[in-house]
């Protein structure tokens, strides 16, 4: 998303005009009692919660990968480690990620790959996921064209 403001100084302050698809926007977010109006400008799309979202959909792939693997007798497998596999074969497809470096058990550092969080990814990049989430699924012989 390109945002382009435009601004002027008038009587000795900054005055910014903003797109008018905005406008609306900060009309209603504007605090009459405190005289400001704060704004969060974000470069991706918001993704939505309810029962037929993205989120939804990971939750869902990630129980039911996780239980299907928990069946007595196998290797336990939790919801977040299934998702957190998901995330790091996700890269290859250009999920996001960055470099952090941790501290190991004898004090040496090593850098590692910290894959985004659920919270700060596209609605493409979720779609990355969830076709990850999806592979892994198959890959362990689980149904899911009944699911959601």
């Amino acid at each position: 998303m390109k945002l382009q403001l435009t601004g002027q100084k008038l009587n000795g302050r900054w005055a910014i005009q903003f797109p008018d698809e905005l406008r609306e926007k900060i009309y209603k977010a504007f605090d009459k009692a405190h005289g400001r109006c704060e704004l969060e400008i974000f470069d991706r799309k918001p993704r939505t919660t309810g029962e037929l979202s993205q989120n939804h959909r990971i939750a869902y792939l990630c129980n039911l990968i996780a239980g299907e693997v928990n069946k007595p007798g196998e290797t336990r497998e939790s919801y977040q480690s299934v998702k957190d596999l998901a995330k790091l074969r996700a890269i290859k497809r250009g999920y996001p990620y960055v470099w952090v470096n941790v501290t190991g058990p004898q004090g040496h550092t090593i850098k590692s790959v910290l894959p985004a969080h659920e919270s700060d990814i596209s609605t493409i990049e979720a779609a990355m996921l969830i076709d990850e989430l999806e592979l892994l699924a198959a890959e362990a012989g689980i149904d899911i064209v009944g699911g959601l």
